[in-house]
């Protein structure tokens, strides 16, 4: 089965008057092509109405000129498809192009209704009805009651085996529904949620939870977690009796340091204290020093615990 796509978000406001929308041709690169099903989705207003017309063709430049070229009326351009083209549906997101053939295909989109009409995830598939090609030819009547009937059929199946092609989309850290992504953790050991984690959090350490709980303790483990969370690595790393000392350059954040203390925690042994440490703005000379002299040094900031306690002064020779 292949698929043609059209990429984009059409909208139009009718308001009195019949809204129009000509979509760019789709090519399938193959002469007399018998187009399939063509899939729309629409956001109608409530008194919306929307009509779908095709038209199919092997010479582009012609065609072209007619329905591509942005000098040609849309009441012209319109006319051509209701009199070459076919209707192919009302307010219906999936219809069957019977007897639509030919390299390229043009769809226009007619709107009526006193709101805005929306229409995205555009794409046409061939063969439009999988089912009606395992009969013989003499049941294969294009339009008919039997394809109509079938094309029932092959809808649900499309849309179930659609499902299942993109199931894999479900055990995607970076793509899955973010309940799913808690789920996930969970099934690894690693409950987040009392945490505070960002869904951006959440999906980074899902995506590196299995090789850290291979790398529990260890100093590979702390440095993952320091990228995760703090988005850069420690200037200083250092493990006392008992307790692990962090410090970092980036600007004191007590919520963000009192969350990355308990996520290291967990991937440290029991009884380990954490001290994180983070810098603020350096002592800097001001801008009337030339050649060592007149140079003053702005005050010193002062830097602050992980526990809350502030820094003494320091004094700069």
């Amino acid at each position: 089965m292949k698929r043609y796509k059209v990429d984009g978000i059409f909208s139009v406001r009718p308001g009195a008057e019949t809204g129009r929308i000509f979509l760019p041709p789709v090519d399938s690169m193959e002469k007399n092509t018998m187009w399939g099903r063509l899939h729309i989705r629409m956001r109608l207003p409530e008194d919306g109405l929307c009509h779908i017309y095709t038209l199919a063709g092997n010479d582009q430049v012609m065609a072209g000129q007619r329905l591509d070229s942005a000098d040609v009326d849309p009441d012209r351009k319109a006319g051509l498809f209701h009199t070459y083209g076919r209707k192919a549906g009302t307010n219906s997101e999936n219809v069957l192009l019977n007897d639509m053939s030919g390299r390229y295909l043009w769809i226009c989109i007619e709107a009526m209704g006193s709101g805005k009409a929306v229409f995205d995830e555009i794409f046409i598939e061939n063969p439009g009805d999988e089912f009606m090609q395992m009969f013989p030819d003499v049941y294969q009547e294009p339009g008919g009651f039997f394809q109509r009937y079938l094309s029932v059929l092959s809808t649900l199946y499309r849309d179930m085996q659609s499902k299942i092609d993109e199931s894999d989309r479900l055990l995607d850290g970076e793509n899955a529904d973010r309940e799913l992504v808690r789920l996930y953790a969970r099934w690894m050991g690693f409950g987040g949620v009392r945490l505070g984690l960002t869904e951006k959090e959440e999906r980074m350490l899902l995506l590196n939870l299995y090789w850290l709980n291979r790398r529990k303790g260890t100093k590979a483990a702390v440095l993952r977690l320091c990228d995760i969370f703090m988005e850069a690595g420690p200037n200083v790393m250092d493990v006392a009796k008992e307790e692990l000392f962090l410090a970092f350059e980036q600007q004191p954040d007590p919520v963000r340091s009192e969350k990355f203390s308990r996520i290291l925690k967990r991937f440290l042994p029991a009884g380990l204290r954490v001290r994180i440490v983070c810098g603020q703005e350096p002592a800097r000379c001001d801008g009337h020093i030339y050649m060592d002299v007149n140079g003053v040094l702005a005050p010193l900031p002062e830097g602050s615990l992980d526990t809350g306690a502030q820094c003494g002064r320091c004094t700069v020779l």
